[in-house]
């Protein structure tokens, strides 16, 4: 028996996953009725989210383990092999790049084809294949399956990477798309499971397509111009449309063993396992509370209307890391900007649920008043965001804001040695001089204001002082944006000059480049005005 048992252990053990992931070879079959395709995927991995301005991305997937292996120091470490598939549609091979002038001061650039083919989204989306680069190819040969052409491709990652990569690719060329079927995995563990890839591999077929191709109207939508609309019920109706669309659209496009949990303020896309129902239910509670408190103490800082925000949970970090990889739209960005958490044991779900209030609070702010988000003074911003950081979820009363503990130790010290600041002190210190126990006492403040001392003479009174600042701000923005529209004009009078002395006609890369140094510009100048704006705070401050 003991004999069995030890010829049992080395067989699953000399199979690379290990003995828990030794039941790899038969997975069940993952089938994209919009791309039109099928793949077994090893069994335990299973598909997820996409984002929706991913557009060239069919599938990913990912199993329910990480992978252990010594790097060169001989030290353990961790990796999550995955399972791409990379859609390549020949339509979209003519018109890589679509142009549009909805006026003279204005170019929007849509790529709606960002990639030639696979060997050109290796070479230019290093996040999304090889990992940080060091990285070359180690075999590339033509095969034919069924009639059909595939392209094989075998990379090595030896540099820049956690451990030494193996990535295996079978690019299907079928008449209207190209398939890339993207294997990654550590080196150390290719050999053992070369059959399961292979398996993998040769399991892709194409299906009948129920839908048509992701578009390009499943991008990012332009922001809403206020500029466009006649009244400000419009703007925020229209902002409303937008993120309401966006989450319709999300929903539309949900893995099949994803589920979404919608409420007035919020929806949360999680996964489908029982075992997330509660945090889920404890996700969406909480950050209903976190708003609640924001429009309590600050729906006067801007006239705008802030949408339902999407929160999204992963079962793991390295689930939470593909989905944000390679991606500039922060959950700040814009309107329909979402935040990310993961929800396991690898984390601290304090900090996440910190991070998560963190980021709710700089959305709203973001929303309601750029302007007075980027120009607030330090001392504020660190009390607002600081002390709502600290909030925690709770079954009874969904959400608890309570003073952050090291802040009570920090300020009894700071009173024993005497060395506390005063009010006005604190309120007047520039931001590069204040010590990090003093972002203790600029929290406490805020909590008290916002908390037992907002009654009396000091009910409101961070409502009254931010309203100050807007003032400022808005007297500030007023001569940046006069500034920058004379700027503009004199620009396309310029553009406009040269159009009429016969100049040849601009190619897309060219207006692309002149697109991206105008932007480069407003933000320069943008930095300077902040800068601006900074030293007149200073001024008043120290008054």
């Amino acid at each position: 028996m003991i004999r069995k048992l030890l010829v049992t252990a080395l067989v699953l053990g000399s199979f690379g996953l290990g003995v828990s992931e030794a039941r790899e070879q038969h997975g069940s079959t993952m089938e994209n009725h919009r791309w039109g395709y099928k793949v077994r995927a090893p069994k335990n991995w299973s598909s997820r989210a996409i984002r929706l301005n991913e557009r060239w991305i069919a599938g990913k997937y990912f199993p329910d383990y990480t992978l252990r292996t010594r790097n060169e120091r001989g030290e353990f470490v961790q990796h999550k092999p995955d399972l791409w598939v990379i859609g390549f549609p020949h339509e979209r091979e003519d018109e890589r790049t679509k142009v549009e002038k909805p006026n003279e001061h204005t170019t929007i650039i849509t790529i709606r084809n960002p990639y030639k083919d696979y060997k050109d989204f290796v070479e230019r989306e290093a996040w999304a294949s090889t990992g940080a680069g060091g990285w070359y190819y180690s075999k590339e040969e033509e095969i034919e399956r069924d009639g059909v052409k595939i392209s094989v491709y075998e990379i090595k990652v030896e540099k820049l990477v956690v451990a030494p990569l193996r990535l295996v690719t079978w690019v299907y060329h079928f008449d209207d798309v190209d398939f890339a079927v993207q294997l990654r995995i550590l080196e150390t563990e290719y050999e053992k499971n070369k059959n399961v890839i292979d398996g993998v591999m040769k399991s892709f077929k194409q299906i009948p397509r129920t839908e048509a191709f992701p578009k390009e109207e499943d991008g990012p939508e332009p922001t809403v111009d206020p500029e466009e609309s006649v009244t400000l019920e419009e703007i925020n109706a229209r902002r409303v449309a937008k993120v309401e669309d966006r989450i319709q659209r999300e929903i539309d496009n949900l893995p099949r063993d994803w589920r979404v949990k919608e409420g007035k303020h919020f929806v949360i896309f999680g996964p489908k396992d029982k075992d997330y129902t509660m945090p889920m239910t404890w996700t969406l509670n909480f950050a209903r509370e976190i708003r609640k408190y924001l429009e309590k103490h600050f729906a006067d800082i801007g006239p705008a209307k802030v949408p339902r925000g999407i929160i999204r949970i992963f079962k793991s970090s390295a689930e939470e890391t593909a989905y944000n990889q390679g991606t500039s739209r922060g959950w700040w960005a814009d309107e329909v900007g979402e935040i990310t958490l993961t929800w396991s044991r690898e984390r601290s779900l304090l900090s996440e649920f910190s991070m998560v209030a963190q980021r709710l609070t700089d959305q709203y702010f973001h929303i309601k008043n750029e302007n007075l988000r980027n120009g607030m003074p330090g001392w504020i911003r660190t009390g607002i965001w600081g002390h709502i950081g600290w909030a925690r979820p709770s079954k009874r009363k969904k959400m608890v804001l309570q003073p952050v503990p090291s802040d009570i130790i920090s300020i009894r010290r700071m009173l024993a040695k005497e060395s506390e600041l005063s009010l006005r002190h604190i309120m007047t210190i520039s931001g590069e001089h204040v010590e990090m126990e003093h972002h203790a006492q600029a929290r406490s403040v805020v909590y008290y204001l916002l908390g037992r001392g907002n009654r009396g003479k000091l009910k409101g009174c961070i409502a009254k002082y931010l309203a100050s600042l807007e003032e400022i701000i808005k007297e500030e923005d007023a001569r940046f944006e006069a500034s920058e529209a004379m700027r503009m004009d004199e620009e396309a009078k310029k553009r406009l000059e040269e159009a009429q002395q016969g100049g040849r006609e601009k190619s897309e890369e060219e207006l692309e480049r002149e697109e991206d140094e105008r932007f480069r510009q407003r933000r320069q100048n943008r930095g300077s005005f902040n800068e601006g704006l900074k030293a007149k705070f200073e001024a008043i401050r120290g008054r």
